[in-house]
């Protein structure tokens, strides 16, 4: 019996000696590191992986702002005769006012930041465009008074425009058209159509339109006050002739159901600014003459 008892004793101090205690410490990608940990075993610093050959009775983790981390499950591996080891990773913040505020002071740190390079960024972008404009002669005192003849959305259909552009970049315009599509047997009878337009001119060159008139709508088989946004471009051959064009697109402005439609306008564009006599001349003449 005794030789018994000294075998189970023997066993049993075996598996004891032989079972050692590892705790594991992890940090996710989620966590700012270094870590510290204070434990009942001391005080440690977890960059990516730490083990202590020891069992902690407890912990406390902070992240590398002096935030409290969540204590963590721990997963367990054990076996007889073999090493117990436990396992914590850590993934998340502990929820607390103070967290917050850190988190909130660095989240508006960033976004200060942010807004000062994209500030510094717009400011110079704006000065280069200035300076270009400037140098082809578009500045404070810079105002223009064209009449245009093209054909598109704007011009009414195939018509006349006036186009003012005023020193604070901003255009307004007035265009009276030819419905090119009219036909008197259908609901497409309109045969004059009217169109106003505002612009705000990036350089003297580029320009983003936006327009309102009259449009006929094969998809609801009528005429409806429509809307529409185009990129501009003009560019001047001589002091008075030039050019004009856009791309953009037109939609039914009293349908609820519509969709947008693809649309483009081209035209020649002449200054009149500086022979406004001889053009208001013009004009009185041709009324007179119709």
């Amino acid at each position: 019996m005794r030789h018994l008892l000294f075998l189970f004793l023997l066993v049993v101090s075996q598996t004891v000696m032989g079972n050692d205690y590892v705790t594991v410490f992890k940090a996710s990608s989620s966590v700012c590191t270094p870590i510290t940990i204070k434990s009942s075993a001391g005080n440690y610093t977890l960059t990516s992986e730490l083990r202590i050959p020891k069992s902690l009775s407890w912990f406390e983790a902070f992240d590398c702002q002096g935030r409290k981390l969540m204590n963590p499950g721990g997963s367990v591996s054990v076996g007889t005769g073999q090493t117990t080891i436990r396992t914590y990773v850590f993934t998340t913040l502990f929820p607390s006012s103070q967290n917050q505020n850190v988190e909130s002071v660095n989240s508006n740190t960033n976004q200060s930041s942010y807004g000062e390079y994209n500030s510094d960024y717009t400011k110079d972008l704006a000065d280069k465009l200035t300076d270009y404009s400037t140098s082809k002669g578009w500045d404070i005192d810079y105002n223009s008074i064209t009449i245009d003849a093209g054909y598109g959305f704007p011009y009414g259909g195939l018509g006349l425009r006036a186009r003012y552009i005023s020193s604070s970049v901003i255009g307004v315009s007035a265009a009276l058209g030819y419905n090119t599509k009219y036909d008197e047997n259908t609901n497409n009878n309109k045969q004059l159509y009217w169109n106003a337009g505002l612009q705000f001119h990036l350089n003297k060159f580029i320009a983003l339109g936006f327009y309102g008139g009259p449009q006929y709508f094969k998809e609801f088989d009528k005429t409806d006050i429509s809307f529409g946004a185009f990129v501009e471009y003009s560019h001047k051959f001589t002091d008075i002739i030039g050019i004009t064009g856009g791309l953009g697109c037109v939609i039914d402005g009293e349908q609820k159901d519509t969709k947008g439609f693809f649309a483009g306008h081209i035209g020649l564009t002449g200054s009149v600014e500086k022979y406004w006599g001889c053009f208001f001349c013009f004009i009185v003449f041709c009324i007179f003459a119709l």
